[in-house]
């Protein structure tokens, strides 16, 4: 099989938000190959407790990221992982 890059959408559709040092980020997850959104992709912020999948229109959402640099790993069957270091303030 061959292995597929993630298109992840996240400057168009990232809202970061800072609350008291409570961050909120929202990607599309898609596949590079054929713009089809991906349901069900691993989203998860590493080093921490905090993850999610991507529902059925490819969004997933953290919310509650900690302040300072984070690293997001997205990853489905069958495609390459990315990985995104994102700065929240």
């Amino acid at each position: 099989m061959k292995i597929q890059n993630i298109l992840l959408i996240a400057l168009l559709f990232t809202a970061i938000n800072s609350i008291q040092a409570q961050n909120t980020a929202t990607f599309i997850i898609k596949d590079k190959a054929d713009n089809d959104t991906l349901f069900g992709a691993n989203c998860i912020l590493k080093n921490t407790s905090i993850g999610t999948s991507s529902d059925e229109n490819g969004i997933c959402q953290f919310k509650d990221i900690p302040n300072g640099t984070q690293t997001l790993e997205f990853s489905y069957i069958g495609f390459e992982s990315v990985e995104k270091h994102i700065l929240f303030h």
